[in-house]
């Protein structure tokens, strides 16, 4: 017996529904997200991918491309790491197409200069460390400059740059902190290196020329001026301002020790040398002043200075370092010699006393010298005196007298002795 389905009233529309299902079923199918990384080719192992969305969040590891199919429509967060470093991020709508999302690693190299204050470049070698430390490829040193392979544009990289000079045995550290791209654009670090003044003056503060100024394996001598300028100083390390410790020699004496601290905003120095000026006052034993004494300063056998006094009896002798010294005064043939200490150098004056009590015809005497020559005139004026009277006294017992000298009475005389002579004994 055979059976046959006979169509009701609503088997031709239902009919008809099927058959429009059956033809737009395509338009109804779930669409695929395909992820496409690129520029990480030299990093695939290294790469996690990451694809949050309406079906949960999905991870896949050391690849460099993802392909979802039956995805639900909807946004989707694409977030790619690199080392765990966030390297890119994306969000990307799916609705009825398939989605081919390409995502550009910001991989980059970059190079950034070392200079000093002046912009100068610095020699190496140096040390170079960068923050984070796994965040790049590769780090070069080349030429005085400094160049990171495989860094991230989009990371921030803090780069410390570290110094040392082996003329002043200091070390400087220069910072540089930024976005990978920031940082190309700046294209130098500059690390706090650069050029210290420092003047010697003595203790009345004027420049000390021909001064030798020492630090570490450095020395310099000063200009006429006083003043020497240290080229390239580390400046400020990882503690702050640096310490320079300076010693300062002058005609082979150390005159002066100090420690500078030097950073960026200190820069300029003085530095005060125990050399002083000596005022020598000559006078005379009747303590007049003496004009024109030779005034010279003896150290170690060798004359170092040489001054003549004025009219107020006064010389004066700069740049005399608190040693040792002998000072020679010479004054028309009468000299002293004195023995000068340091701190009779620092106190900065010194009476000299000649023998000279007075001048005669330019010669100087003493008051001894004065004293026997008055005795000796007086000797001489005494002795010249007898000399005259006992040569009178012996002329005139042979001295004759012969008239007429003046007129005698010849009643007393006599007529006979008219014609005699008469002598007189006085």
């Amino acid at each position: 017996m055979v059976q046959r389905w006979v169509a009701g009233p609503l088997a031709l529309p239902l009919i008809a529904v099927l058959a429009i299902l059956t033809l737009v079923e395509p338009s109804f199918a779930q669409p695929s997200l395909i992820v496409v990384i690129r520029n990480a080719e030299h990093v695939t192992n290294e790469l996690k991918i990451v694809i949050d969305g309406p079906m949960g969040k999905l991870t896949f590891e050391g690849r460099t491309s993802v392909t979802l199919t039956g995805v639900l429509s909807g946004v989707y967060a694409v977030t790619v790491y690199w080392r765990q470093h966030l390297v890119a991020a994306k969000s990307v709508a799916v609705n009825v197409e398939n989605v081919v999302e390409t995502i550009e690693l910001p991989f980059f190299d970059f190079a950034m200069r070392v200079v000093d204050l002046n912009g100068g470049d610095l020699p190496g070698p140096f040390t170079v460390r960068v923050e984070p430390r796994d965040a790049f490829g590769e780090l070069r040193v080349v030429d005085g400059s400094l160049v990171l392979i495989n860094a991230v544009r989009t990371l921030y990289y803090t780069i410390t740059v570290e110094w040392e000079s082996l003329v002043y045995q200091r070390r400087a550290q220069g910072v540089a902190a930024g976005y990978g791209s920031d940082l190309m654009r700046r294209g130098v670090i500059t690390v706090p290196v650069g050029d210290v003044t420092v003047s010697i003056v003595d203790q009345k503060g004027r420049g000390l020329g021909g001064a030798v100024l020492s630090t570490a394996n450095a020395r310099l001598t000063t200009a006429d001026d006083g003043v020497a300028l240290l080229r390239r100083v580390p400046l400020e390390s990882a503690e702050g301002a640096v310490s320079l410790p300076v010693t300062v020699s002058f005609e082979g004496h150390e005159v002066a020790s100090q420690v500078l601290r030097v950073s960026r905003e200190v820069r300029s120095f003085t530095v005060t040398a125990s050399v002083y000026d000596l005022n020598v006052a000559v006078f005379g034993s009747n303590e007049q002043p003496l004009s024109g004494a030779k005034v010279s300063l003896l150290r170690e056998g060798v004359e170092v200075g040489l001054a003549f006094s004025d009219e107020g009896g006064l010389a004066r002798l700069s740049r005399v370092i608190p040693v040792r010294h002998f000072l020679r005064v010479e004054y028309k043939g009468a000299d002293t010699v004195l023995e000068l200490s340091p701190e009779l150098i620092r106190r900065g004056t010194v009476e000299a006393r000649l023998p000279v009590f007075i001048e005669l015809g330019g010669a100087p005497l003493s008051f001894e010298q004065l004293l026997a020559l008055i005795i000796v005139l007086v000797m001489a004026v005494l002795g010249a005196t007898f000399a005259i009277a006992f040569y009178i006294r012996r002329r005139s017992r042979k001295l004759l007298v012969r008239g007429p000298i003046f007129a005698l009475n010849t009643t007393l005389l006599g007529s006979a002795n008219r014609n005699r002579a008469i002598s007189f004994r006085l």
